[in-house]
């Protein structure tokens, strides 16, 4: 399996995307499990040759469908399984939370997987155009040509409110309560809810543990010297025994255990490989 981040260079998606992902595998018979974890990032996933299928609760495969196949993944909280056997050849766009209003004017729903859902998104020519970008072989080429390709379908968007939420959240990298981050946003908690409720379909405080939880994930990977006692306080949980608990919550797993299994791509995109 093999995995490719094309790192963002026109200055025009840089802060709307966060980077491209490539995911590719030649022919096996040996099963996969892939498995992410809760982001803020917002994805739309091009598949040649083979669609997204659901299995089971947060778990799903991959089967043969057209020539090219997409989805839309937005934020969740639990632990998403991907069972892969066979061939794969997919790219992921991950846009940041702000940075996919520029593109598409509808909430991003957990899953999405209807058939012609690049022509829903942008026009008939966008399956021609992903058809031309799986010819090219390199990865780094392939990145240039999808970062034209969204150049043609950005858009205006403005939202003050939201965009001042969301970077007070991640000043403080999660660690703030409601109340504080009302206070700093001089609003009331039922806007502040609303508004992350129908831009993101989670509430604030969902939110919140997502971007604390991924602070506490880079460190278990990238810092292993460190005690959890240590990790905890640095990411801001209560005590070792909240971290522990809020770890397992979103991964399913103790963090010692999983900390054995992760693995990263180019340190932007970390996830567990079975």
């Amino acid at each position: 399996m093999q995995f490719y981040v094309h790192q963002i260079q026109s200055p025009y998606l840089k802060g709307l995307v966060e980077y491209i992902l490539f995911n590719y595998r030649e022919q096996s018979n040996l099963k996969r499990r892939i498995t992410s974890y809760a982001n803020t990032n917002i994805c739309l996933g091009i598949i040649q040759e083979k669609k997204l299928i659901q299995y089971e609760k947060n778990v799903k495969g991959v089967t043969r469908g057209q020539p090219i196949n997409a989805y839309l993944s937005g934020m969740y909280l639990a632990p998403h399984h991907f069972e892969l056997e066979g061939t794969l050849d997919e790219i992921c766009i991950d846009f940041t939370p702000l940075g996919y209003y520029h593109f598409f004017k509808f909430p991003a729903p957990t899953y999405l997987l209807e058939q012609d859902i690049l022509t829903h998104l942008f026009d008939k020519t966008a399956t021609e155009t992903f058809a031309t970008i799986f010819q090219e072989k390199d990865f780094g080429t392939r990145g240039q040509l999808v970062e034209q390709f969204l150049l043609t379908q950005l858009a205006f968007f403005k939202h003050p409110f939201l965009q001042q939420s969301l970077q007070i959240i991640h000043q403080h990298q999660g660690n703030l309560t409601i109340k504080a981050l009302n206070q700093q946003l001089n609003c009331s908690e039922k806007k502040l809810i609303r508004t992350f409720k129908s831009y993101f379909n989670l509430s604030p405080k969902a939110y919140l543990r997502i971007v604390k939880f991924r602070k506490a994930l880079q460190q278990i990977h990238f810092a292993p010297f460190k005690k959890l006692t240590q990790i905890a306080y640095e990411s801001g949980y209560y005590d070792q025994s909240h971290f522990i608990k809020e770890f397992q919550f979103f991964t399913e797993n103790s963090p010692l255990k999983l900390q054995k299994s992760l693995q990263n791509v180019q340190k932007k995109v970390i996830i567990e490989v079975k």
